[in-house]
């Protein structure tokens, strides 16, 4: 497979845009809306799109996407179907019992989910490769915008983007300060004015590198279900990395160690184990430049590079962060405690006060209640727990979920819940399609 098999992949979404030459087939209309899916469902992340211009309309796009999955019977899920239904019921005994908790909650669970099974029932055989193009293309980008602005600093002031007003809360000696900020950029980039770390499309960087390491776990665990060159499956690692360490994201740093070490210990216990170390000899040679990079970056820029900014200060001299993530979890299980069937979001919002920073799952759990926790992690980790990533991939995946579940205020992060229903779907598309691609990549 060559690289001309990608531009023959992008000028396939052009084909639909613009109709360009003879109309187009119906596998290009279905490359184009797979790609718009996945796009949409990247934007569901707490993007900067969707939290500032498309969340108001949250219900109105989930009613539309119910109703469409109901009137194509293919494109809906039984498991999935039956969760969203939980939450919903969950949400109006909650409400009935102790307020706090409206509609818009099981909203967003079923657009997400909604928005997910659609992505992957488009084409479930290209599904993850489509993912990983979508994200390196977005990665490129950024990554691409941030270095530029570290050569040019004005790069902000004569970008001909979009600029609006954004807020973001900043954490000194554990008190929470909401800065308005310029930005600009809303469907292939953001940034901002006064910060150059690379957020992508995203409010912040620890939702961007969420999106970038759970790509990264799938190409070094799932590499069977992709169908990439070996040229494209390099210059994607490369991309992801450097796309994590522009990010200077404490959470990125930490997932990536972990997803790499688990990657290191699963080396020749799983099949195609040639695949496998060619795959772990490019990761190798990529990780060394990239920290090379680094320490170059440290020595130039010393108290203002990657490492010391988002590394070495946060976890040994300014812990607030850290320390305000964990005062999140720790008022969420003291509330849990109290109240094991839900409390509402709003008594949890004013129990953690100025503190209201991360921790989406125990936040959620506390609010809804243990049935919700029980019912959640099931419907997320049983896929994974009956799927062929092994031991070690199953251990990666859990710990980067918790890990990003401790430092976001976002419960369904889009990748790793997809993966999550791609196993859940294509675990039963494979009985029902003995021809699938899907299979054919899995065999």
């Amino acid at each position: 497979m060559s690289w001309e098999y990608n531009w023959t992949d992008w000028q396939a979404m052009a084909d639909v845009v613009f109709n360009v030459g003879k109309k187009t087939s119906a596998n290009n209309k279905k490359r184009f809306f797979q790609y718009l899916f996945i796009y949409c469902v990247l934007l569901t992340g707490n993007s900067y799109l969707y939290s500032y211009f498309i969340e108001p309309f949250t219900t109105l796009i989930a009613l539309l996407l119910i109703a469409t999955v109901f009137l194509i019977p293919r494109l809906w899920h039984f498991r999935d179907v039956v969760f969203t239904v939980f939450v919903l019921v969950l949400s109006l005994i909650v409400r009935c019992f102790a307020g706090g908790v409206g509609i818009s909650t099981f909203m967003r669970f079923a657009m997400t989910i909604t928005l997910i099974d659609i992505a992957i029932k488009v084409d479930e055989g290209m599904f993850l490769t489509r993912l990983l193009r979508v994200v390196c293309f977005l990665t490129v980008i950024s990554s691409a915008a941030y270095f530029a602005r570290l050569l040019y600093p004005s790069l902000y002031q004569v970008l001909p983007l979009y600029e609006f007003a954004s807020q973001g809360v900043y954490y000194s000696m554990q008190v929470g300060t909401h800065l308005s900020y310029h930005t600009k950029g809303l469907f292939l980039i953001c940034m901002r004015e006064d910060e150059i770390r690379n957020i992508g499309i995203f409010t912040e960087p620890g939702l961007y590198q969420g999106v970038l390491t759970a790509v990264l776990f799938g190409m070094l665990f799932m590499s069977n279900k992709f169908q990439y060159s070996k040229h494209e499956q390099t210059f994607s690692l490369i991309v992801l990395l450097v796309g994590i360490a522009t990010c200077g994201s404490t959470t990125g740093f930490l997932s990536t160690i972990g997803v790499l070490a688990f990657f290191a210990l699963s080396i020749g216990r799983r099949e195609a184990f040639a695949s496998r170390l060619r795959l772990k000899r490019t990761l190798s040679l990529t990780a060394v430049i990239l920290l090379v990079g680094l320490a170059v970056d440290y020595y130039i820029r010393a108290d203002q590079s990657i490492l010391s900014v988002s590394f070495f200060n946060k976890l040994f001299v300014d812990t607030t962060n850290g320390e305000v993530r964990a005062d999140s979890v720790n008022v969420s299980l003291k509330m849990l405690l109290q109240y094991p069937f839900g409390v509402g979001f709003d008594t949890i919002q004013n129990a953690k006060g100025a503190l209201s920073v991360g921790a989406g799952l125990f936040v959620t759990t506390a609010a809804l209640g243990i049935p919700f926790a029980v019912a959640y992690l099931y419907w997320l980790l049983a896929p994974i727990l009956k799927s062929d990533l092994g031991f070690w991939g199953i251990c990666a995946f859990i710990f980067i979920y918790f890990n990003f579940a401790f430092s976001q205020s976002l419960i369904l992060t889009p990748v790793l819940v997809s993966i999550s229903i791609y196993y859940a779907l294509t675990g039963e598309g494979a009985k029902r399609d003995e021809d699938s691609l899907a299979l054919q990549y899995t065999r």
